[in-house]
């Protein structure tokens, strides 16, 4: 059993890795005098390739054929369970070694990514094919709106540490000075990026830095790996119907089948099933494997929050610390790091960087562990990407007690979200369903993004009042009014 759960963690692990409506109108291209525009992107798993341009992590035919024969001849022939995870674990350990890191957290093996090291006027070709949504969407709308010359797309090794990552950006964004001949840059942090663009006011400093909007960012990190290093990974049955009905609205045949399933109980069947198997191998989830396979990745630690980090790292490595001396100081470093996330941000804003914050909810998380029926935008928790809202669970709504606490005008008009507590709470915006990084080429919420990364003030959640504290996406990626 204990290889079963071994096998599940590696593959979690691996994938986390109304209103009146308005539609925003399109602004109108014009000469562009402001500072350069840096998009830093999110994790991106397919992004890494090996010196043949062929992806790193991919399951081939060979993988999936291996799998099979092992079923067939380790179980259904020998009835040996043992047996066949081992041969499964095999197939793992084959397709994650390309990304294998050491005990040092440094690269095993040579592996590339696609860098754009100077604006997007150098890269039409790329522009023209880079797809419509998310990042990418932000970078294309951008370039229509104040020119490719003036937009620039930093991506990295998500592996790294939080540290040497910032480095990289640091040099990325001496370079766009350079070339731009400006002294400050506006930069919009997607996901993984909002850690990155923290590190790198850590490390390097906030005097270039003119604008820094945070979309759907991960600089509180988010409870995936977290509850992943601790061992806690628990299957919900609800949070998996919640994710499929979601996930098959559009397909009739889709909503039936996951309707039927619901009301027969297949959901709460096979949670039961896999969480008492979790029940009875506590430790299951502490060994070399998701030591050695996960626990080396820089970069997931660095979106570990912070109240688990430490319980993370005894689980993790407790007992074995003497055989990682380098990666443990490189964890140690991460964790002064992220410790100090508010501080550092406060002192960004102090220092006169515009920050601004856009948190998405209504969407459920990966139903794979403790936290998954928290409120989120599919990847990230809502109170996590809003520096610590009160938001309801998943499906709820707030309390009567959350309700009476709240001031009144920072209460979203569906009463899931109270802003109150929020760190920033006057330069955070929530959007009801929204995906993660849901900025579609040309949508209301790529030109919502533009509008906060390219001000030449700072904007509040008063400014403008096509852009209140609460909005909505509806069904044709309209952003609207929430009321």
């Amino acid at each position: 059993m204990k290889k079963i759960l071994c096998l599940l963690i590696s593959l979690t692990m691996l994938f986390c890795i109304a209103a009146p409506a308005y539609a925003a109108a399109q602004p109108e291209a014009e000469a562009y005098d402001g500072y350069p525009f840096v998009v830093v992107r999110g994790i991106d798993f397919g992004g890494l390739y090996l010196e043949d341009k062929s992806p790193a992590i991919s399951i081939g035919i060979g993988d999936i054929f291996a799998l099979v024969k092992a079923l067939f001849t380790d179980i259904i022939v020998e009835g040996d369970k043992d047996k066949f995870i081992d041969s499964a674990l095999t197939v793992v350990a084959d397709v994650l070694d390309p990304i294998a890191m050491d005990k040092e957290g440094n690269p095993v093996h040579d592996v590339y990514f696609d860098k754009y090291e100077s604006s997007m006027a150098y890269y039409p070709e790329e522009l023209a094919f880079m797809e419509d949504i998310g990042e990418t969407g932000i970078i294309k709308t951008a370039s229509e709106l104040i020119g490719a010359e003036n937009v620039y797309y930093f991506t990295y090794d998500w592996r790294k540490s939080a540290k040497e990552i910032a480095t990289d950006l640091d040099k990325y964004i001496n370079k766009v000075l350079a070339d731009s001949h400006r002294d400050k840059v506006n930069i919009s942090a997607v996901s993984m990026g909002g850690m990155v663009a923290t590190a790198y006011l850590n490390w390097h400093g906030a005097e270039k830095v003119n604008n820094l909007v945070y979309v759907s960012s991960a600089h509180n990190g988010t409870h995936g790996p977290g509850d992943a290093f601790n061992g806690n990974i628990y299957i919900n049955g609800d949070t998996i119907y919640s994710r499929l009905r979601q996930s098959s609205k559009g397909s009739l045949f889709k909503c039936l089948f996951v309707e039927i399933a619901e009301k027969i109980g297949i959901f709460d069947a096979a949670s039961a099933v896999a969480n008492k198997i979790l029940e009875d191998n506590p430790k299951a989830l502490n060994n070399e494997v998701i030591r050695n396979g996960f626990g080396t990745l820089l970069g997931f630690w660095a979106m570990c929050p912070d109240d688990v980090f430490e319980g993370g790292v005894k689980f993790m490595f407790g007992g074995h610390e003497d055989e990682y001396p380098v990666l443990m100081d490189k964890i140690d470093e991460t964790k002064e790091f992220i410790f100090s996330t508010e501080d550092i941000i406060d002192s960004a804003i102090k220092s006169g960087v515009n920050v601004s914050f856009i948190s998405n909810y209504n969407s459920p998380l990966a139903p794979y562990f403790p936290h998954s029926d928290r409120q989120g935008d599919g990847v990230i928790e809502t109170e996590l990407t809003s520096n610590f809202a009160t938001v309801a669970l998943y499906g709820e709504t707030l309390t009567d007690e959350q309700l009476a606490a709240a001031e009144e005008k920072y209460v979203s008009p569906d009463k899931i979200v109270d802003a109150t507590t929020a760190n920033y709470r006057d330069i955070t915006w929530f959007v009801k369903d929204a995906a993660h990084v849901a900025a579609e080429y040309r949508s209301d919420f790529a030109y919502f993004v533009l509008w906060l990364a390219l001000a030449e003030e700072q904007l509040t959640v008063e400014s403008d009042s096509r852009y209140p504290q609460f909005m909505l996406v509806d069904e044709n990626k309209n952003l609207l009014i929430a009321e």
